[in-house]
């Protein structure tokens, strides 16, 4: 079975804007197969939400047909998981400070099999 992995909106954002950074290098390990990338619908909605800000294109100065055309790209590459996710509640966002064994996000939980969850700061 291959290697998992979940990865959460800042490390999709990060692989956008810094292609050859360590989230960028991530989503091109996914893209050649090395490992299958897990996202959401409400993952890729917050990706795109996030690139699309006034704010991160007067920064970075992209087009948003660029972040339409590498959100559509992520969903092609990755395993999209469209079922309802289910309620966690509060968890930590520092992922520092959580055990292994608690999962710091609900597809994590719906997966069938481990995924390592990969956060960028």
């Amino acid at each position: 079975m291959p290697k998992s992995a979940v990865v959460d909106a800042s490390v999709l954002v990060s692989a956008f804007l810094f292609p050859a950074s360590v989230p960028g290098r991530v989503v091109q390990s996914a893209r050649q197969g090395k490992f299958v990338l897990h996202l959401s619908p409400l993952l890729l909605d917050e990706t795109r939400y996030a690139l699309l800000s006034t704010r991160l294109r007067e920064i970075y100065g992209y087009a948003d047909a660029a972040v339409l055309a590498w959100c559509m790209e992520l969903a092609e590459i990755g395993r999209l998981f469209a079922g309802p996710l289910p309620e966690i509640g509060l968890v930590c966002r520092d992922p520092m400070t959580t055990t292994s064994s608690r999962p710091l996000s609900p597809l994590a939980l719906k997966l069938s099999s481990p995924a390592t969850k990969i956060c960028w700061r």
